[in-house]
């Protein structure tokens, strides 16, 4: 009943200013003639009185109930590419002389640091991810990770069996989407369902592109 109130009280106010409008009009054109001047006055002075009155109780409801999708899709985003990078950063955290190993036998120099480094990111960009915190800066270091680890490890051309050369491609082409999801966060932020939507002036809302 109070909501039928409130949508009458709305329509008696559109009217009154439709009225209020024309009556204005009519008295800078005292024939009664409305010329095209005024009957543009009319058409621009009515929209903006109708959507002065629909602004607030049809657009704004709408435009909340998106942005907790929205919130709702960033925050499976982040928890789906979490657990692409996590489990890998525990495996070779596990088993990181083997995982130095492989790194220097592909003549990569000091593979300790590089493996550490990539156990660190592995394991710290995930958690980044879930808790939604310092967004840009997790998916510029996780997409350099990623680069890297194609860089090396990927390299699908260089293989002359065909299944591991198709293997080797896949991962390869795979890791490419990883990129433009985490190029996606970059540009989204966390959303509000994050510690950085928990607080004030970071990175959580959308950005321009």
């Amino acid at each position: 009943m109070a909501a039928w109130r409130g949508g009458e009280q709305q329509r008696s106010r559109q009217t009154s200013g439709v009225r209020d409008i024309n009556a204005r009009e009519c008295e800078l054109n005292p024939s009664g003639a409305l010329d095209s001047i005024a009957q543009t006055r009319i058409g621009a002075k009515l929209t903006v009185t109708l959507l002065e009155a629909a602004l607030p109780g049809d657009i704004e409801p709408k435009v909340s109930a998106m942005q907790q999708v929205n919130d709702a899709a960033l925050l499976l985003g982040r928890l789906f590419l979490a657990a692409l990078f996590l489990p890998s950063g525990i495996s070779k955290a596990l088993g990181f002389g083997a995982f130095a190993g492989s790194l220097a036998a592909k003549g990569l120099p000091y593979s300790e640091a590089w493996a550490a480094a990539a156990v660190a990111i592995e394991v710290l960009g995930p958690i980044a991810l879930i808790l939604g915190v310092v967004p840009r800066w997790t998916a510029v270091v996780l997409i350099a990770f990623v680069i890297m680890a194609t860089a090396t490890t990927h390299r699908y051309w260089e293989f002359t069996e065909a299944a591991a050369r198709r293997a080797q491609e896949i991962n390869f082409y795979k890791n490419g989407g990883i990129v433009a999801a985490l190029l996606f966060y970059f540009v989204s932020g966390a959303g509000a369902w994050s510690i950085a939507g928990w607080r004030p002036n970071q990175d959580a809302q959308p950005h321009p592109a």
